[in-house]
Parts: C-alpha cells; sequence; structure tokens
C-alpha cells in the first residue's frame, strides 16, 4: 500500500487557468509532497511569484474523468502521472520566461531566455523536466522509488 502526505501550498495559476480567481490555481489543485512543496517555496523565494503554473496536484478521480471526456489527449494514464502523486507542475513556459526576462534580475534573466535556461535553473531545487511533455517537471528528490512503480 502507498500512503501519500501531501501539503498545501498556494500556487501561481496560468493566466489562462479556469476557476483561478485571485490568481492562484485552486485549493485542490495545490498539493504536494512535503518536499516537493519545500522546493516550490524556495524556488518562489528566489525569484518572487515569477514561476507560473498550468496545473500540480491532479486526484486519480478527476484524471480519469478528464481521460474519459477526452479533455487533455497529453494525460498520462491515471497513477501512471506524477501529478496523481503530487510530484509533477507543469509550468506556464511563456508566461514564466517573459517574466524572468522582465525581472530585470541577470540570473532570471539567464534562466529566462529558453525552456532549456529554465530547466537547468529549476533542476537546483530538485525539479527535473520531461522531454516529450513541454513545461512538465517532476521533483524527484526522493521520489525515484515511487516513480519506478508507476
Amino acid at each position: 500500500m502507498l500512503t501519500l502526505t501531501l501539503q498545501r501550498v498556494r500556487i501561481r495559476a496560468w493566466s489562462g487557468f479556469k476557476g483561478a480567481d485571485d490568481g492562484f490555481l485552486p485549493a485542490d489543485c495545490c498539493l504536494l509532497q512535503p518536499d516537493a512543496a519545500e522546493s516550490l517555496k524556495e524556488i518562489q523565494d528566489a525569484c518572487g511569484q515569477t514561476v507560473t503554473f498550468k496545473a500540480a496536484f491532479t486526484s486519480v478521480a478527476s484524471h480519469l474523468l478528464a481521460v474519459s471526456k477526452g479533455i487533455d489527449r497529453d494525460y498520462a494514464r491515471p497513477t501512471q502521472s506524477g501529478h496523481n502523486f503530487g510530484m509533477s507542475l507543469d509550468v506556464a513556459v511563456d508566461e514564466t520566461l517573459a517574466a524572468f526576462m522582465a525581472s530585470k534580475r541577470p540570473d532570471l534573466m539567464t534562466a529566462g531566455r529558453d525552456l532549456g535556461s529554465f530547466s537547468r535553473w529549476i533542476r537546483q531545487f530538485g525539479w527535473h523536466g520531461v522531454k516529450a511533455e513541454t513545461g512538465h517537471f517532476d521533483h524527484l528528490a526522493g521520489h525515484e522509488t515511487v516513480l519506478a512503480r508507476i
């Protein structure tokens, strides 16, 4: 049996995200593994609220519903997505890179040049990009065993 301990965090939402009335993802989407949540806080401390997200936690039930309705054909099968375990985030790449470039901070401007530069920057916080899905990042620190099961 796999037991998940998830922590609620505030995650800035992509401007096109329906239901993001206050500029943040809905609370039920903002559940992460504790170490992933801590890493997200480190990212927010390092750059302010300039990283914008399109998705975080997705329950298996809502995942099944989305797949059955054909809402997103890019979904992994239910229970085979890091989103179901609170260890994946989808970054709104264009908005985030633009915010990094507008920051006028040399470190963020370097990271904001392109997706590859951003991927190298976010890796220092334990997040690793998935080549097959642009903007999808998994927090792998300590979760290699879980990933091996899914």
